[in-house]
């Protein structure tokens, strides 16, 4: 990870810690998949998710992947589509990525998962930044297959 210009070393959990907080991260992703919710708690639940799975970092490749894709369950679940980081602003979802590990430490299985609030408002707040970008993707398509629709009559 870059903290500015310079090359950090990020501490992530202990191998032994990962099972527990594993278990404790499937917990956090049950406790929001259980009713539909609105779109503020949608990006809440996106962000916590994301940035907590990022920060167990249990595999060797591929967490960042991973966590895009699982944070979405409870968003698509909520009947929303799915949070999209564009390529275009990768460097600034490192950094905002980078600020909160660097705050909050690597994780043990006798503290929270989520902590560093302010590091993590400035993340969701660059989350529901990039969702915008992906509603407005599905509204283009939406509205291009309503325009189809009413050509085809």
């Amino acid at each position: 990870m870059t903290d500015g210009d310079r090359q950090v070393m990020s501490e992530y959990a202990h191998p032994k810690d990962v099972a527990v907080l594993m278990k404790v991260w499937l917990e956090l992703l049950n406790s929001h998949i259980k009713q539909k919710v609105p779109e503020e708690k949608s990006i809440r639940a996106y962000s916590e998710l994301h940035i907590s799975f990022v920060r167990i970092h249990l595999f060797y490749d591929g967490n960042g992947r991973m966590a895009r894709l699982v944070s979405n369950i409870p968003v698509l679940k909520s009947g929303f589509p799915p949070v999209i980081i564009p390529k275009q602003r990768r460097r600034e979802y490192i950094m905002a990525l980078t600020e909160y590990h660097l705050s909050a430490g690597p994780p043990g299985p006798d503290q929270p998962l989520v902590t560093a609030r302010e590091k993590l408002e400035k993340f969701r707040t660059f989350c529901a930044e990039s969702w915008k970008e992906s509603m407005e993707l599905v509204h283009a398509a939406q509205k291009k297959q309503a325009e189809r629709n009413c050509a085809s009559e």
